[in-house]
C-alpha cells in the first residue's frame, strides 16, 4: 500500500504540479488523493488527535471563532456583541457576545473543542 501512494505522489509531483514563482504546487487531485486518505485510514500521521490543545489561548479561540461567526451572521452584527465573555471549561471554548443594557435582541454562542478547532455547537438568540 505505502509503494502505490509513494509510486501516485511522485506521478503526480511529476505531472500534476505546476509551479508558480519558484513554489511547487501539488494541486487539487494532490489534494483530492490526502482527503480520500485521511477519511479511510484514520491511523495516519495526524498532529490533531486531542491529546493536546490547539486553540490554547483566548485570542486565538476569538480569532477562529469570529472568523466563522462573521461568515453567518455578519461582521458588523458580531462586534456589536463585543466585550465577549470567554470561558474555558475543560478542554471547550464557550465565547459568547453580550448586549448593552436595554438592547433588543440575542447573542451569539460559539462552543468549541480545543483539542481539535471542532465546533460543537453555534445558535444566536433572537
Amino acid at each position: 500500500m505505502k509503494l502505490l501512494l509513494t509510486g501516485i505522489f511522485i506521478q503526480m509531483s511529476l505531472f500534476c504540479c505546476g509551479q508558480s514563482d519558484s513554489r511547487i504546487i501539488l494541486g487539487e487531485e494532490f489534494a483530492k488523493v490526502e482527503l480520500e486518505q485521511s477519511l479511510a485510514d484514520t491511523t495516519l500521521h495526524n498532529v490533531v488527535r486531542k491529546q493536546r490543545e490547539i486553540i490554547k489561548d483566548k485570542k486565538t479561540a476569538v480569532s477562529v471563532a469570529e472568523q466563522i461567526l462573521f461568515a453567518i451572521y455578519g461582521q458588523t452584527n458580531i462586534k456589536k456583541q463585543r466585550p465577549y465573555k470567554i470561558y474555558k471549561i475543560k478542554n471547550y471554548w464557550s465565547i459568547s457576545g453580550t448586549l448593552e443594557k436595554r438592547s433588543v435582541g440575542g447573542t451569539f454562542l460559539i462552543i468549541m473543542d480545543a483539542r481539535d478547532g471542532r465546533i460543537i455547537r453555534i445558535t444566536h438568540g433572537k
